[in-house]
């Protein structure tokens, strides 16, 4: 598998016990007000919270609950936290882009030689690292995936951190309120005004199967730009607009997605948008600075002693919640994950999510929660779970 300029879809499917496979965090993140994470899942009966940083549950975050709570409204929980973890081999480049190789009898990660030096030789064996990138990382407590507008933004970019990190969070919207391939406002235009930043449709220039053939006429164009309903109306079991936007755009410099936009020029703002279930929770974050900060790109305690080297992803975490009874012990969570380097191909791709779980009531501290409770690993089903062993 591989990524070149294009996106990976994961999906997540959180049902009730199938919950985690990991011990409590050995050291437990710090509070702060710009890690935030006040949305949760309420509408089904899991009550989940999630964010914009590359993990849900609350951890030891503020506020704590809910955590996976089950019941909803029953004060028990069963997650401390989970994360997206992703990995690819990627060729090794300098500063210039020059691909590099292994020097002979190399001993060190730094015995290497760019393509076109005079030390290269076309024997020399070309350096591929393996990376990979936490979004949450218990026993060391590091963060790896972060929103545009996080701490370690706030000097680089100066008064415009001010600006836009109070609007770059997680994203919402419902079938309560909208409809998908519906006017909703009864303008004439079909979700031409989603909840956010409207990206463009994907670009099959790139690659010509990018969008469905009846929608490729109207490739780049954001849905503001393109309305028909006779296209909209005739193909509706493929209308998903979620699906066929562009992810790899970066004509928004700002990168705040999550804030009100007036795509249509009306004078309101995300009023008629395409959401999927009864709650949607919408948030992305990087591995690397897409306003190309110089540093680290990581986050947490243990920052200091952690040498993260970005693979350049944007994640689009979409999580959607219902009420209906044939499906309100769920949660479905999709990650949208797209290099941002075009340049550089990502190969042997590989998605994982770490599971912190905690099962027990809210009222119980959280190493009492913890230390009775017991994981394992269901082969013939691949399925893995954690209970509370004494069952209190």
């Amino acid at each position: 598998m591989k990524i070149v300029e294009k996106k990976l879809i994961f999906l997540l499917i959180m049902v009730f016990l199938v919950s985690g496979l990991f011990a409590r965090a050995l050291v437990e993140g710090g509070e702060t007000k710009k890690l935030d994470q006040f949305k949760y899942h309420n509408v089904g009966n899991i009550w989940l919270r999630v964010s914009n940083y590359g993990f849900f549950g609350s951890g030891n975050n503020t506020p704590k609950w809910p955590s996976l709570e089950y019941p909803g409204g029953s004060a028990i929980d069963y997650l401390y936290q989970g994360a997206l973890w992703f990995g690819a081999k990627k060729i090794r480049k300098d500063e210039f882009g020059r691909k590099l190789y292994w020097k002979p009898n190399a001993r060190t990660k730094d015995d290497v030689v760019p393509e076109g030096d005079s030390l290269w030789t076309p024997d020399l064996k070309l350096v591929i690292d393996t990376l990979v990138t936490e979004g949450f990382d218990g026993d060391l407590d590091l963060y790896e995936f972060l929103p545009a507008y996080n701490q370690l933004e706030t000097s680089a970019l100066g008064s415009n951190f001010s600006l836009y990190n109070p609007s770059d969070t997680v994203l919402y919207a419902s079938i309560r309120k909208q409809r998908r391939g519906v006017d909703d406002d009864g303008d004439g235009m079909i979700d031409e005004d989603p909840a956010g930043y409207s990206f463009p449709f994907r670009d099959i220039s790139i690659d010509p199967n990018n969008l469905p053939r009846v929608f490729q006429p109207y490739t780049k164009l954001t849905p503001a730009e393109f309305q028909d309903y006779s296209f909209i109306t005739n193909n509706y079991e493929i209308w998903f607009p979620l699906g066929f936007v562009d992810l790899g755009d970066t004509t928004n410099t700002l990168y705040d997605f999550a804030k009100p936009t007036d795509d249509d020029g009306d004078g309101l703002y995300d009023e008629d948008g395409y959401p999927v279930s009864e709650q949607d929770f919408i948030g992305y974050y990087y591995d690397y600075s897409p306003f190309g900060t110089a540093g680290q790109r990581d986050y947490g305690n243990s920052k200091s002693s952690n040498d993260h080297v970005p693979l350049n992803v944007r994640v689009r975490q979409m999580s959607y919640q219902w009420s209906y009874d044939y499906i309100k012990n769920l949660v479905y969570i999709e990650f949208d994950i797209t290099n941002m380097n075009r340049t550089d191909t990502l190969y042997d791709c590989c998605m994982g999510v770490y599971m912190d779980s905690d099962v027990g009531p809210q009222s119980m501290g959280g190493q009492q929660r913890a230390d009775d409770d017991v994981s394992s690993y269901y082969r013939p089903f691949e399925f893995a779970y954690t209970y509370d062993a004494d069952h209190d």
